[in-house]
């Protein structure tokens, strides 16, 4: 780093080095993370795909192969060292993972299935009423509201079996 600078001209200088220096940092550690996590065999990912007819495990909607995310139902994340849930082998085992399109695995996050289904249901409600265009289309009587319980597609499935 560069000290001999004068005036305000040094200390721009410093400030970018010292955003390059955290970026990279915040990368590696990024990195350190991501790599400690094993990627899902193909195989693993086509049994988790074929597990609910190619559909989604939580809204049902139809999936391709290659836009398929594979979500843990017991979160990855929370599942540390310090909060040891489930064994390395369980976290990464069929029956903790299933089928997801991109805006279910995002929103599920690393929620629980009931916290997902609670923020469902009221949150994403919450935020969906406030809404100009949803408050329009009510207003014209376009849309009606239909509260009822989250049901999950998988668990619809698991009933019918």
């Amino acid at each position: 780093m560069s000290v001999l600078r004068v005036g305000c001209e040094w200390r721009q200088i410093w400030k970018v080095e010292v955003i390059i220096a955290a970026n990279v940092v915040a990368n590696l550690i990024g990195a350190m993370k991501m790599s400690s996590r094993k990627s899902i065999p193909r195989a693993v990912r086509l049994m988790v795909y074929e597990k609910y007819n190619h559909r989604c495990a939580y809204c049902g909607c139809k999936l391709e192969y290659k836009d398929m995310q594979v979500d843990h139902i017991e979160s990855v994340y929370k599942n540390t060292d310090i909060h040891k849930v489930l064994s390395e082998e369980k976290i990464n085992s069929e029956e903790n993972l299933l089928p997801a399109c991109r805006a279910c695995n995002f929103y599920k996050s690393t929620f629980s299935l009931e916290e997902f289904r609670e923020n469902l249901s009221t949150t994403l409600y919450e935020n969906l009423r406030k809404n100009f265009n949803y408050k329009l289309l009510q207003k014209y009587g376009l849309i009606r509201e239909e509260i009822k319980p989250v049901e999950f597609y998988f668990e619809r499935m698991e009933k019918e079996e």
